[in-house]
């Protein structure tokens, strides 16, 4: 492919994702919001069962702790 129909690609993919995006009423992304919790929540808890073992114990965190926790859903507490 050229430049241009690369390009071309690009823009046409772009005006698709601007036609077919949702529209979600700023109530559902407030920060306080139920879904924004639950983002949060699924975020954090990814993020700690991404760490190691080195990592856990600089932070102070129990290894099965970090593990039960990153592995509940996330509408638990």
């Amino acid at each position: 492919m050229n430049g241009s129909s690369e390009a071309l690609v690009k823009l046409e993919n772009q005006e698709l994702d601007e036609t077919f995006r949702p529209v979600i009423l700023p109530a559902v992304l407030s920060k306080n919001s139920l879904l924004a919790l639950y983002s949060r929540r699924w975020h954090n808890r990814q993020e700690l069962l991404k760490l190691t073992m080195a990592q856990l114990r600089d932070a102070g965190i129990d290894p099965q702790y970090a593990y039960e926790e990153g592995r509940k859903p996330f509408w638990r507490e």
